[in-house]
């Protein structure tokens, strides 16, 4: 059972008290108080005090000089420091507490020790490149292929002056600037990278450079071979269309004319898909430049309803139209404008078989808010993310019926963020389906 230190200080006082006593209980009388007797009593009985408080202070002293030579250990870095365990008191429990104090130092310093270098060789072992800086831009941690790309050792240099890319710096210096996560596409000594800036906490980010060099170099090959398949299509498919059409005029055998008939809708689609790759092709050109102009959206709305007045009628279909009774114009491209709203009415139409189209147009001091509706066969939630893909349509066997080439939303995408805008879909199957684009008043 441990003893305490308060206690143990009071039994040696006591001790002390009954000794003072017993040597005034031995004296004869009263009066040997003041005597030469009775003065030496007294010195003596000081001479002890003072004895005993000099031992019980060096009893509690002493392991505390060991225990502060301990602290100072630690305080370097000696984590294998202990202090022997001697009392049975609270100094005791004290001097094992610390003991286990250092104990637990240590297996939480070896755990971090750990980490760091699980960290480092997960650093090492990503295939790209990868950075870590802090909030002034200091390069604290990357690894090889970071440092393949470096002119200088990037250890603890500011990035400025390791990597020689305008992009890469300027990227960096936008995202610590705002605070926010950033990706871009970027160039880095000829070749070409997707650059992602994510923030690991308010004073750290980490950088990672992926090289689609050979990506962009395919997509590149691939717009060429489309451009060249769309101009040597387009000369051959129109003189079909136009040698189709003069037999059908010159022939009166209506079985000859139902087989021309079918050319010529075929014909149709192939020159419809062509001129929506070229449409597409012109899009996604990086010297693509908008006409910009002052868009008066009243006017857009009534010049595109006006081509699907016949669709509409064919099918029975109401056409509804809500616009503000003030619509300021806005700064976009027209021709591109009506292309989107075009593409979007004609998907719309060509979906529906009853009920209603419906386009809608807001507005506020920035923004400008487009929404076309319908209530035809809507989009399953499962095909929602990828109705935006070339080519891709839900209903293929619709699709081929109505001749669609399922390049039409890609195309609308396309126009949405060239005039940095964002588009948003709302569908449900059997009910119909909302586009709804949300455009700047001011690029």
């Amino acid at each position: 059972m441990k003893k305490s230190l308060f206690f143990k200080i009071l039994k040696n006082y006591f001790l002390l008290i009954l000794l003072l006593i017993l040597l005034f209980l031995t004296t004869e009388s009263v009066k040997f108080v003041y005597t030469n007797y009775s003065i030496f009593i007294i010195l003596v009985a000081i001479i002890l005090v003072v004895g005993v408080a000099l031992l019980t202070a060096r009893s509690i002293t002493q392991p505390l000089k060991e225990l502060t030579y301990a602290i100072k250990e630690v305080a370097k870095g000696n984590f294998n420091t202990k202090v022997s365990i001697k009392n049975n008191d609270e100094l005791g429990v004290l001097f094992e507490n610390f003991n286990s104090m250092v104990s637990n130092f240590i297996s939480i310093i070896e755990g971090l020790q750990y980490e760091k270098e699980r960290i480092k060789n997960i650093f090492s072992s990503i295939q790209e490149a990868v950075v870590l800086l802090s909030i002034e831009g200091k390069i604290l941690l990357y690894n090889e292929k970071f440092k393949q790309l470096c002119k200088l050792p990037p250890e603890e240099k500011h990035y400025l002056e390791v990597l020689i890319s305008s992009d890469f710096n300027e990227l960096v210096k936008k995202s610590i600037q705002i605070k926010k996560n950033l990706t871009q596409q970027i160039e880095i000594l000829g070749e070409t990278y997707l650059c992602s800036i994510s923030f690991v906490s308010e004073k750290e980010l980490v950088v990672l450079l992926y090289n689609i060099t050979q990506h962009t170099q395919l997509q590149i090959v691939k717009k060429e071979l489309i451009s060249n398949i769309i101009h040597e299509l387009k000369t051959p498919l129109t003189s079909i269309r136009g040698f189709a059409e003069t037999m059908y005029e010159e022939t009166n055998n209506e079985h000859h004319r139902y087989y021309l008939n079918i050319i010529l809708a075929n014909t149709d689609r192939l020159i419809n898909i062509i001129n929506d790759l070229t449409t597409l092709s012109q899009l996604e050109h990086k010297d693509v430049k908008l006409e910009i102009e002052d868009v008066d959206l009243k006017e857009v709305v009534a010049t595109v309803c006006d081509l699907f007045k016949q669709k509409l009628n064919k099918k029975n279909l109401n056409l509804k139209i809500e616009l503000p009774d003030i619509l300021k114009p806005i700064k976009a491209d027209k021709f591109r404008i009506e292309q989107l709203l075009a593409n979007l009415l004609d998907n719309a139409v060509r979906y529906t078989e009853e009920g209603y189209v419906k386009i809608s147009v807001s507005q506020n001091d920035t923004h400008t808010y487009i929404e076309v509706e319908d209530t035809g066969i809507g989009i399953p939630k499962e095909y929602q993310q990828r109705i935006f893909e070339r080519f891709f349509v839900v209903d293929k066997a619709r699709s081929r019926q109505t001749g669609g080439t399922g390049l039409g939303l890609a195309i609308v995408k396309h126009i949405v963020e060239l005039h940095k805008g964002k588009i948003f879909l709302e569908s449900q199957v059997g009910t119909g389906t909302k586009f709804k684009v949300v455009l700047n008043n001011k690029i």
